[in-house]
């Protein structure tokens, strides 16, 4: 929201906002949260050599569909945050000021936020992490046909609660999973969530030299994908 406001005005102040506001989030991670958590885990738990991560994520499908749903979780976002924003501030594409694309973004930060408070009165499942594909896959599918801001920031808003859903389900399906090396496993998680993190603004960034609203297709194709593949895996378990 900063970012959006002061690239109206001046560039250099809403960077340097930004680069507070993280530098501070950042002090806080260090000096009270890890202190707090540290003792709760141990080594023992964070360290990667005794984790047969063969044996332990092929034999469990469950954990495997919430990978998948964490790496899309992070694509998505990074598309977000990263690629829309030069969509809807060029001519080419939404033409809206940097003002007006801040607050659309701030709207689908804060749906994400809100989850996360009260993402504890909703139970977790699976099922509920497949249907986020779906859903996800509509979503970018209308991105292109939206002009509006006032409709943009609503439908940001809602998707940013899913969003938060996917992360936060996924998160509290895996560490319910796992009894013995919380830790460790959580490593692995937040490290899909960086390899979508890196990969998906290239990609992004090469289809938009076809046509700058294919990619909102291609990933909400992805989407649909993934979908129909947690679909046919949870029906094949059923079976059994």
């Amino acid at each position: 929201l900063l970012a959006g406001i002061f690239s109206d005005t001046n560039v250099i102040v809403g960077f340097l906002s930004c680069l507070s506001l993280y530098s501070i989030s950042f002090l806080i991670v260090i000096f009270l949260i890890e202190k707090r958590y540290a003792k709760k885990y141990s080594t023992k738990e964070t360290n990667f050599t005794n984790v047969n991560l063969e044996k332990s994520w092929s034999a469990d499908k469950t954990q495997v569909i919430l990978l998948l749903s964490i790496l899309i979780y992070s694509i998505l976002v990074k598309i977000i945050l990263s690629y829309f924003p030069s969509y809807a501030v060029v001519s080419t594409g939404l033409g809206l000021s940097g003002s007006t694309t801040g607050t659309i973004l701030f709207l689908f930060g804060l749906g994400r936020t809100i989850f996360f408070i009260i993402g504890r009165f909703f139970k977790a499942s699976i099922v509920s992490i497949r249907n986020n594909f779906l859903i996800f896959g509509i979503f970018f599918i209308l991105i292109p046909f939206m002009k509006d801001a006032f409709v943009l920031s609503l439908v940001f808003g809602i998707f940013g609660f899913f969003i938060g859903r996917q992360y936060l389900f996924s998160l509290n399906l895996l560490l319910e999973e796992e009894k013995d090396k919380k830790g460790a496993k959580a490593g692995i998680f937040e490290s899909f969530i960086g390899f979508g993190t890196i990969f998906s603004p290239i990609i992004a960034g090469s289809i938009a030299k076809t046509d700058n609203i294919l990619p909102f297709y291609i990933f909400s194709a992805v989407a649909f994908i993934v979908f129909v593949v947690v679909f046919v895996i949870l029906r094949v378990n059923r079976r059994k």
